[in-house]
């Protein structure tokens, strides 16, 4: 397995494609599905449909110890080591552990759905809905082990497939569902309904795709990678259990302090912002096996590679962060209508948490779990979870919707300052400020011509309109004021054009051809 800084970045840029192109197309699916169930339940019903699947999220978390992301490492590791029978059965054991822990926690939820419903969630009546979404604790951990296998196995075109599968299946079921009249029992069984058939195609096919392989391992060798797996994982395990929590407390305390309208508001605003999330998390897993393949090699490869991705991710995700933030109000309005009033407003706020990818917020942890440095990422998500915890009951309480958005997005910056001091601390990386400085100036100027051109614009022309010309604007400021130089725009180009789908990003390439000979 290729480990040069050059191959492993093709590799990269190929399984972040492959990765995000999948998820931008479940993302579209789901976004679709989401409008129409928020639409058709309204803000209310909404709100309770919402708070229905708090408590399943809260035990799906609990089944995970850390192992979708020690897969990846494990398994490219025992690639590397020519061990490929023991990166398989890793895999295996890793699901059969995570469809125990499925089934147990799922027996619990089912049990107490009653009694959580009254005590924990405050509304009686949400009893029926919590058990029938209990059953997704098993599959969601399946559908997941499976997705994050196939990633360590660098079939990522699988793993995008099956995601593909969950979104389609979910919308096809939800809207099934709801047009028969079943309303808010509709739309759980429908989200059941796609982690069921994702968990399951996932599982046989990961299986099918087995049988190719001699799998005989010594079972000594097993016991002591898995004990290895879970000694990695532990720290990945509490890390994520804490941050993935976290909103499902947040929905908890919004259920003591706010009505089912406010909570109906900002879940139509945490959609957008899962829908971003997405995406952006796709190119945080796509660069978990890099600095895993990385990692035992130059150190000045990891570091050049951190720097390398880190910028183009900020140059991508920051001005979408931008036009996010200016036309929230449109976009909250063609989604969900006027009865979410509240929803864009909620939403310019909360999209600026993703203004602190600059500051390492999505490759930060990537980088430390791909060097085995799991407990970086555990004290970063510590920071991060106590600030959120110990400030949102007051600020909830105070501001209610806004304390609590504030509240997060503070909390994330800490985690992520944390994270900078320890990545310059331990592997000597330095963020280029001087670059970061001129994305953020140039990607919030470009809004300015946008806005200006677009104001007196119906909702659809004036997005349109807006975001051609921001992007045009922007993509032609990049080369301009130095923030992408000739070289990098070739490297770029010789990745991206091995990448078939992608030739229709020649014009801009051919565009930045100009550019460069106008301005050298």
């Amino acid at each position: 397995m290729a480990n040069s800084l050059t191959d492993v970045a093709e590799e990269s840029t190929k399984g972040s494609f492959i990765l995000v192109s999948g998820i931008i197309i479940a993302t579209i699916i789901s976004a679709v599905v989401s409008i129409f169930v928020a639409r058709f339940l309204g803000p209310e019903d909404y709100g309770l449909y919402s708070l229905s699947l708090v408590v399943p999220q809260i035990f799906y978390l609990v089944t995970d110890f850390g192992i979708r992301e020690g897969l990846i490492k494990f398994t490219i590791d025992a690639q590397k080591n020519g061990q490929i029978n023991l990166g398989i059965k890793i895999i295996k054991y890793s699901i059969l552990i995570r469809a125990i822990a499925g089934i147990l926690c799922f027996l619990l939820l089912f049990v107490s759905a009653d009694f959580i419903s009254e005590v924990i969630l405050q509304r009686p009546n949400l009893g029926f809905f919590v058990r029938i979404a209990s059953i997704t604790v098993i599959f969601q951990a399946i559908y997941t082990t499976s997705t994050h296998a196939y990633i360590g196995l660098d079939k990522t075109l699988r793993s995008s497939i099956i995601t593909q599968i969950q979104a389609l299946s979910k919308a096809v079921f939800t809207v099934l569902f709801i047009v028969l009249g079943f309303g808010i029992s509709g739309a759980v069984f429908g989200y059941v309904s796609g982690l069921v058939v994702a968990g399951t195609i996932g599982l046989f096919s990961i299986l099918l795709y087995f049988r190719g392989f001699d799998n005989f391992v010594d079972s000594q060798q097993i016991a002591t990678n898995l004990k290895k797996l879970m000694k990695y994982g532990a720290p990945l395990y509490f890390s994520y259990m804490i941050i993935g929590i976290m909103p499902q407390l947040f929905d908890l305390l919004l259920a003591f302090f706010t009505s089912n309208y406010y909570i109906g508001n900002y879940k139509a605003t945490a959609n957008f912002m899962i829908l971003l999330s997405l995406v952006a998390q796709q190119f945080t897993t796509s660069l978990l096996p890099a600095f895993t393949k990385l990692n035992g090699g130059s150190n000045s490869n990891t570091k050049s590679f951190f720097g390398m991705s880190h910028k183009y991710l900020t140059l991508v995700i920051i001005p979408l962060t931008v036009l996010l933030m200016f036309f929230s109000n449109e976009a909250v309005q063609l989604a969900y209508g006027a009865k979410y009033s509240d929803a864009g407003f909620f939403l310019t706020i909360y999209s600026s948490l993703y203004l602190l990818t600059g500051i390492g917020y999505l490759v930060l942890p990537s980088l430390f779990n791909g060097m085995g440095k799991t407990k970086v990422t555990l004290k970063m998500n510590l920071i991060t979870f106590l600030i959120a915890i110990i400030i949102s009951p007051l600020a909830i309480g105070f501001f209610g919707i806004i304390g609590l958005i504030v509240t997060i997005v503070f909390s994330y910056f800490m985690g992520s300052v944390y994270g900078m001091y320890k990545a310059k601390k331990t592997v000597g990386i330095n963020f280029n400020f001087r670059v970061l400085y001129k994305i953020y100036v140039v990607a919030f100027l470009c809004i300015v011509p946008s806005i200006l051109v677009a104001t007196n614009l119906t909702a659809i022309p004036k997005i349109l309109l807006g975001v051609v010309l921001y992007l045009f604007i922007y993509l032609t400021l990049l080369p301009i004021v130095k923030i992408v130089s000739k070289s990098e725009i070739e490297l770029l180009e010789k990745y991206i054009t091995k990448i078939k789908p992608l030739f229709i990003l020649k014009p801009l390439f051919d565009y930045y051809d100009v550019i460069f000979r106008f301005i050298e």
